[in-house]
């Protein structure tokens, strides 16, 4: 197995599953971004990217002329933390760097806040956002969600700022076929059957028992 720890440069790896390219990226001491080109195969690619940096991001610009649909930087959470930031996401969200992202998992990056979801709102294609474990996220930021109207899969679990009141905003997303809430402590069941009754289309689950038995980053990140 490769040390991240030995590992000089970003190096996206594709590997061709069900359709699918994956592209891993394994990030070294010096923190900087060198890539190949993603060519010679077919299928939409996900970018796993849970150890880039802010400064980072805007060299995916290389990639936009390749099918990249979905970007993740939750895998890997239980080895290291997410260096993504708000500032990360502004420049994710520039309608040239990857155009086609449809699909955001951003669990566990705990430098996540309510500012970064103002940018997320911007990225009009996204039909599913990931923010588990994101604990500094609050009902402020869920105002900027409700503009996503393509959104179709919102996972709130474990964002324990979280309120009854602050779900109500996300009643404007007439798209939304599924909200995620294990772990809210501050969602009741009372906010959970309202927002449900708002929402006759969406699948709203608060499964607080599973949620404690999901797999918990904390438990495995090296000191």
């Amino acid at each position: 197995m490769l040390s991240l720890k030995n590992t000089c440069i970003v190096v996206f790896v594709v590997l061709t599953v069900m359709g699918c390219r994956y592209a891993f990226e394994m990030v070294g001491d010096n923190g900087r971004v060198k890539s190949f080109p993603v060519t010679g195969q077919e299928g939409p690619v996900v970018l796993y990217l849970r150890s880039a940096q802010d400064d980072n991001i805007p060299g995916l610009k290389r990639l936009n002329d390749e099918p990249i649909e979905a970007v993740d930087f939750s895998r890997g959470c239980g080895v290291m933390d997410a260096r993504i930031t708000d500032r990360g996401l502004q420049y994710l969200s520039e309608p040239s760097l990857l155009p086609n992202v449809n699909w955001l998992g951003l669990g566990y990056c705990r430098n996540i806040t309510d500012e970064g979801l103002r940018h997320i709102a911007t990225m009009e294609k996204l039909k599913a956002l990931l923010l588990q474990g994101c604990k500094r996220i609050t009902d402020k930021g869920l105002v900027h969600l409700a503009g996503m109207k393509n959104l179709e899969g919102l996972d709130l679990r474990g964002c324990p700022e979280i309120t009854d009141e602050g779900l109500i905003v996300l009643s404007e997303l007439k798209n939304l076929r599924s909200l995620m809430l294990g772990g809210c402590k501050q969602i009741t069941p009372e906010g959970v059957q309202k927002i449900q009754t708002l929402m006759p289309n969406c699948n709203v689950r608060k499964d607080d028992d599973r949620w404690k038995a999901h797999y918990d980053c904390d438990q495995y990140k090296e000191s």
